[in-house]
């Protein structure tokens, strides 16, 4: 992930949740701001935008199957569901997909380490993160 850290929009997460702290659109932490919230047990997240990451967000493991993604850094969630990391060329509008969730504008993942229900979000398969185009997500929407 570290090719993609300037694209990313860090926020600070409450323990052991998924709330988010404050008005978090208007918060970007720093690398370091992360780090002391971490330690003093905090969740971090991910906000995506269209000038920097998207999420592919499966909670059905019978879509994970069947779909058809380019490559990339890829999260697994502590209900069994998965987070697909992509660079955003531009796609400006959350969608949901036959099966999973497109989360391409003032949406969030938690990072991988974040912990819900005492269960970690923990990588799978890292890899460099792959550039994803609206064209090619739709496709996949079709195969699926």
């Amino acid at each position: 992930m570290s090719d993609c850290l300037h694209l990313a929009h860090f926020i600070p997460i409450k323990p052991n949740s998924k709330e988010p702290i404050g008005k978090w659109l208007q918060i970007r932490l720093s690398i370091s701001e992360c780090l002391s919230l971490i330690e003093r047990g905090y969740n971090i997240g991910i906000v995506a935008n269209k000038d920097g990451l998207c999420f592919v967000d499966v909670d059905n493991p019978n879509v994970v199957s069947k779909l058809k993604l380019e490559p990339t850094l890829v999260v697994k969630t502590p209900h069994g569901g998965y987070h697909y990391y992509y660079r955003n060329c531009g796609i400006d509008r959350n969608r949901y997909l036959n099966g999973y969730e497109l989360r391409c504008h003032n949406a969030y993942v938690l990072c991988p380490g974040s912990v819900v229900d005492d269960k970690t979000y923990s990588i799978v398969f890292m890899r460099k993160i792959n550039t994803i185009s609206e064209q090619s997500i739709y496709w996949q929407c079709l195969q699926v």
